[in-house]
């Protein structure tokens, strides 16, 4: 083996600080003893931090302090979590700004809470359905939502006279016994002749009902009226089906609603009158003619 000038043997990488040369397996190098343990976890953390925290600057917030070597040093915050728990995350802020509170304005107003109005009821009513299940024909029913209903043109009736008056003086007087005998306000019964039949005994709709009253078949058996031609057995039936009506559903309207759609119309839409034009047509007729006998035309129905 050479030597060179100083007498040093051939050059040689030198080892690192720790005792281990660069290029040399650890296991391999002279000074390793396969006996010692390996250095644990925590020494490693430990060093790493203390190593971080002298490379940073010692100035600005810190995050506790790590002892390396018998010295303490300050952990800056950019490399530690405090307290070995992660910071909870943001609280979403709100998007709406609140206002500039100037110099000299007074403090804002506290607003109290505002309890959402109810909202309104919905009216319902029985729709129904034809649905083919299985080559079978079913008719099913359910509640829904009733439609705004359009508004009705202005009622436009006239005075009795003429003929109509001539009818009416006819059967005014057994009209009012009637009424009386089930306890109904005249003006109410005269109102309602004068809207189906015009005091026309002999009045026939396109639907089938007959006479003074309209009574329909069903309706004139229901009653026992033999006759429903006969203006005294009309009268009776009719007055008798619609005192049934009043008392059923205590409400003027309703009663009437039952006595030209059926009373099954009401209970179709919850006892609410029926959405059908013709039905809330004659109501409004009916009334406006029971407003004027009850006013300024009851010298025509005494």
């Amino acid at each position: 083996m050479t030597r060179q000038k100083n007498g040093a043997p051939p050059h040689k990488k030198n080892p690192s600080p720790c005792g281990r040369g660069v290029g040399v397996r650890a296991a391999d190098h002279p000074a390793y003893d396969k006996t010692r343990p390996a250095p644990n976890t925590p020494a490693k953390t430990l060093t790493l931090l203390a190593l971080l925290a002298l490379a940073l600057p010692a100035t600005g917030k810190t995050c506790g302090t790590v002892v390396y070597k018998g010295k303490k040093t300050n952990i800056p915050c950019s490399v530690a979590i405090p307290n070995g728990k992660r910071p909870p995350p943001p609280k979403p802020t709100s998007n709406i700004v609140p206002p500039i509170q100037l110099p000299g304005d007074p403090p804002p107003a506290s607003q109290p809470a505002v309890a959402p109005a109810p909202a309104a009821p919905v009216a319902t009513g029985r729709c129904y359905a034809t649905l083919t299940i299985n080559g079978q024909k079913r008719r099913i029913q359910q509640h829904c939502p009733l439609l705004a209903l359009s508004p009705l043109a202005p009622v436009a009736i006239a005075e009795p006279s003429g003929d109509f008056k001539t009818r009416q003086e006819q059967h005014k007087a057994l009209i009012n016994q009637l009424a009386a005998k089930y306890q109904i306000d005249p003006a109410l019964v005269h109102a309602v002749v004068s809207v189906e039949s015009g005091y026309r005994s002999s009045a026939v709709s396109g639907k089938g009902a007959v006479g003074l009253m309209q009574l329909m078949p069903g309706t004139a058996g229901d009653m026992n009226v033999t006759d429903p031609y006969n203006p005294a057995n009309n009268l009776e039936g009719g007055i008798k089906y619609l005192s049934q009506q009043l008392s059923r559903f205590q409400n003027t309207e309703q009663a009437l609603a039952a006595y030209n759609a059926g009373p099954q119309s009401l209970l179709r839409y919850r006892g609410q009158i029926p959405p059908y034009n013709e039905t809330r047509q004659y109501i409004q007729r009916v009334m406006h003619y029971k407003n004027r006998y009850q006013n300024d035309w009851q010298q025509h129905i005494k």
